[in-house]
């Protein structure tokens, strides 16, 4: 299993992709194109202007925090819970979209909808990451500059999808409310999108490795290269060399088992020494 499925170039004949390059030229096109086609399908009304600020957040994006991410001589890195966090979005997107047609509201007003829960469920993800890990961001070396910065730099990843539904129904329940939407209706069309879109998204937590089953031999086994949470919790349990320590951190670390013919047993470890 892969983290990095491949990188995107950060430059493409010469010219830069992202920063002010290629990426925000084609953002700002497709920015035109939808403002206009708001703007003809209602004036420039409430949904016009809701388009503005989330087409901005995405340009600075693109322009600030993109270049960040990308990894020297190789360019912008696409790791698989991204893939499948947009997958997800995407398929729960024409889900709220098909359903809504079905159920007499506006399919462009749900698409709307999306985008007014995707950057609060992008902050949501990454606060319930900070809240989950604060110990790893208020080091006691670190100044509070330090801190935030280490908060803000998604590059070096944390992202809980949890957090991003927290975040997303926050934002889903300002836009009902701005809209003046019924509430119950918009939840019943929401809630299939949304687990579907849960359910890939755990998807992309096994394929970034935090979250995994126990060890297999079976043929679908999946296998996560060093570095990966699994890796570092086998590394940590004692498996790589063939015995294995209490799963509770804090127990007293006697060993539990040893593989018989491993590197373990050949050392001279028995179950129940105690390792000091």
């Amino acid at each position: 299993m892969l983290d990095v499925l491949f990188h995107i170039p950060d430059r493409i004949a010469g010219w830069p992709v992202f920063g002010v390059g290629l990426l925000l030229a084609a953002w700002c096109l497709f920015g035109a194109v939808l403002l206009i086609v708001a703007a003809r399908r209602g004036g420039f009304g409430s949904e016009f202007w809701g388009y503005v600020p989330l087409l901005a957040i995405v340009a600075a994006a693109i322009v600030w925090f993109l270049p960040r991410m990308c990894e020297e001589g190789r360019g912008l890195p696409i790791r698989g819970y991204g893939t499948m966090l947009l997958i997800a979005v995407v398929a729960g997107t024409a889900l709220l979209a098909w359903r809504a047609r079905r159920y007499g509201f506006d399919p462009d007003t749900m698409v709307s909808l999306v985008f007014w829960m995707f950057v609060p469920g992008i902050v949501g993800a990454r606060l319930f990451f900070v809240i989950q890990y604060w110990s790893d961001f208020a080091k006691p070396d670190r100044s509070p500059v330090e801190v935030i910065a280490s908060i803000l730099s998604f590059a070096e990843g944390g992202l809980v999808v949890y957090g991003s539904l927290i975040g997303g129904l926050i934002g889903m329940v300002v836009f009902v409310r701005k809209h003046r939407l019924p509430m119950l209706a918009i939840c019943d069309l929401l809630a299939p999108g949304l687990l579907l879109g849960l359910a890939l998204g755990r998807v992309g937590c096994l394929a970034h490795g935090c979250c995994f089953g126990g060890p297999s031999d079976l043929p679908w086994a999946i296998t996560f290269p060093e570095g990966r949470p699994v890796y570092e919790r086998q590394l940590v349990l004692g498996q790589l060399w063939g015995f294995l320590l209490p799963g509770d951190r804090k127990a007293a670390p006697v060993v539990a088992s040893v593989e018989a013919d491993g590197s373990a047993d050949r050392a001279g470890l028995k179950p129940h020494d105690r390792i000091t």
